[in-house]
Order: C-alpha cells, then sequence, then structure tokens
C-alpha cells in the first residue's frame, strides 16, 4: 500500500470516527497505529492527522461547576 494512500484512508477515519467519539476514544488507537507503522518504517504526515482530532474538552477549570460565596450563602461572614 502507498503511503499516500495509507495518508488518505487514515484522515478520513479520523473524520468519520471524531463525529460520534471524544478525543480520549480516538488518540489511543490512533497512538497504536502509529508505533506499528514506525515499526515498519512506512512514513506518513502525523502533525496532519493529529489536526484532525477533536477538540480537547476542559474537564477542570476556573469557575468550573463552583459558586461564589455572597453574603447569602456564607456562613461566617
Amino acid at each position: 500500500m502507498d503511503s499516500n494512500q495509507l495518508q488518505i484512508m487514515m484522515e478520513d477515519y479520523i473524520i468519520h470516527i471524531k463525529k460520534d467519539h471524544s478525543r480520549s476514544a480516538v488518540t489511543n488507537p490512533l497512538y497504536a497505529l502509529e508505533a506499528f507503522l514506525d515499526i515498519n518504517n512506512v512514513q506518513i504526515n502525523w502533525r496532519k492527522i493529529r489536526r484532525l482530532l477533536p477538540a480537547q474538552a476542559k474537564k477542570t477549570g476556573k469557575h468550573m461547576g463552583y459558586k461564589r460565596h455572597t453574603k447569602d450563602t456564607c456562613t461566617y461572614c
């Protein structure tokens, strides 16, 4: 199989699977494929493929699920 053809197949796969899955569900099999292709000396553009991945969902951070205390809700004010 030609590396250009493999590149196109990988891009189509990422575009297809990212509609229904999270970023981690897509990246885990992708890293396994990258390791397999690296061992077999198949060169494809991984930078281009990683740009097609879904956006990272921010699960923690400033004001995520937290409410500021006001004078009415504060017990020690």
